[in-house]
């Protein structure tokens, strides 16, 4: 039982220290806009190499010792080391909050869209709830939603569940105002999950001499639920960005497998054994038997890892399961 639960414990470190270094994998490569991570790695390498080489270089110039330039060199090497890291960890913060705060969007508006209409009117009543507003009850009318108190003042809410390419009009917003004097509510608020047309921005001056209206896009929506308990904690967003790693990496494998897939070797090492005859026929020759040896060398990679799989079925098994 005590080996078990060690186990368990084990498997649980290592997963917490995979799941970090995809964190970290991910985050760098979102900071360096797409970036590979082995790429990443070697362009620092070789930034430190080449400052620490200039260093070497510039001293054994001025000094033309090759032991004194080669020690200021390497300490020279640990201080510009120590600067980089502190930069880096400053700009990688930086970055983790912001991808943070765009995932975190992302996965709230796919949750709001994916609610039935009721489903997002409450969620709708949970946020106002949570900020504050008071007296809250839902009204279930047909341009608004739930009546409230703001501030000292009654306020009506519409909310509105869009795809994020239609924007409410002035239509809308007309009709909701016309709603709110018909129960003779002082003021009023719009919700969307999408965004309003730029004319209301000119019309809605003309009401707040009657009833001041407030619009709350996607944006500001998401902004009022940052001050609210829904908003996803950091530990739930690393989850969600491990998961859609773990996507990524299936796509991957899927995409390979079919690549590398039985049925195509024979078809790689036929269109090669076309392409090379074919080209020796045209100008180009060159281009198609590169093309041709590329395809061949598919192929056969192919056919080898088919044999390896045929004597070691076991294998295609974990390569299926690794994430």
């Amino acid at each position: 039982m005590d080996i078990t639960n060690a186990l368990k414990v084990t498997k649980k470190r290592v997963d917490s220290y995979r799941n970090k270094k995809r964190l970290k994998k991910y985050y760098l490569e979102e900071m360096k806009k797409g970036k590979s991570y082995v790429a990443i790695v070697l362009d620092g390498i070789m930034l430190r190499l080449i400052i620490t080489f200039g260093f070497f270089l510039y001293f054994y110039i001025k000094t033309n010792d090759y032991l004194f330039s080669f020690v200021v060199a390497i300490q020279f090497f640990i201080i510009v080391n120590l600067l980089l890291y502190q930069i880096n960890i400053v700009k990688l913060n930086k970055i983790i909050k912001r991808t943070n705060e765009v995932v975190a969007k992302e996965e709230i508006l796919k949750d709001l869209l994916n609610k039935t209409p009721y489903e997002f009117i409450e969620y709708c009543y949970d946020v106002l709830e949570n900020i504050g507003l008071e007296d809250l009850k839902m009204l279930h009318q047909r341009d608004v939603d739930m009546i409230g108190n703001f501030k000292g003042k009654s306020i009506g809410v519409k909310c509105l569940q869009y795809e994020d390419d239609y924007k409410v009009t002035i239509k809308d917003v007309k009709e909701f105002f016309l709603s709110l004097k018909k129960l003779d509510i002082e003021s009023g608020a719009i919700i969307t999950t999408s965004t309003f047309t730029e004319d209301i921005r000119d019309f809605l001056p003309k009401l707040q001499k009657h009833i001041r209206i407030y619009l709350l896009d996607k944006d500001s929506f998401i902004e009022l639920i940052k001050k609210t308990e829904l908003y996803p904690k950091e530990r739930e967003i690393e989850k969600i960005i491990i998961n859609r790693i773990r996507d990524r990496n299936k796509k991957i494998r899927e995409y390979r497998k079919n690549l590398l897939s039985k049925g195509k070797s024979s078809k790689y090492i036929f269109l090669s054994i076309m392409i090379y005859f074919f080209g020796r026929a045209t100008n180009y020759q060159k281009y198609y038997t590169i093309v041709s040896y590329f395809l061949l060398i598919i192929g056969l990679v192919s056919i080898i890892k088919n044999l390896i799989i045929f004597f070691r079925p076991e294998i295609e098994k974990n390569e299926d399961s690794f994430i």
